[in-house]
């Protein structure tokens, strides 16, 4: 309960992760990822990823091996389509998020296509 009475540091999380959530929206697109549930609540987004692989956790597991990156599969939060997308946290620092977006970008153009 002491944690929610830290008004100060709770804004500033909320203010870094608008800033990280920003940034994923104007580059992904870049990335040729632009198909996104609406991020409207929480630090995560939902981007369907159905042109670059059919399945989401064969596409985690590459890029964690490849980069170190660890983004998560759809498949835990859509039994039905959860193999054609990912569950992107930006509940980190921005300078983590520039850097995931670096690998990632690094690794997409690097892949062959699928």
């Amino acid at each position: 309960l002491a944690a929610l009475e830290e008004h100060e540091e709770l804004d500033r999380r909320v203010g870094d992760y608008a800033v990280n959530r920003q940034l994923l929206l104007d580059a992904l697109p870049q990335l040729g990822i632009t198909g996104f549930a609406p991020a409207d609540g929480a630090f995560y987004l939902y981007a369907d990823i159905a042109h670059l692989s059919s399945d989401s956790l064969v596409f985690c597991r590459e890029l964690l091996d490849a980069t170190g990156l660890a983004l998560n599969t759809g498949r835990d939060f859509d039994a039905l389509q959860g193999h054609q997308f990912l569950r992107i946290s930006f509940a980190v620092s921005t300078d983590e998020t520039r850097r995931a977006l670096e690998l990632l970008a690094g690794w997409l153009r690097r892949r062959k296509p699928r």
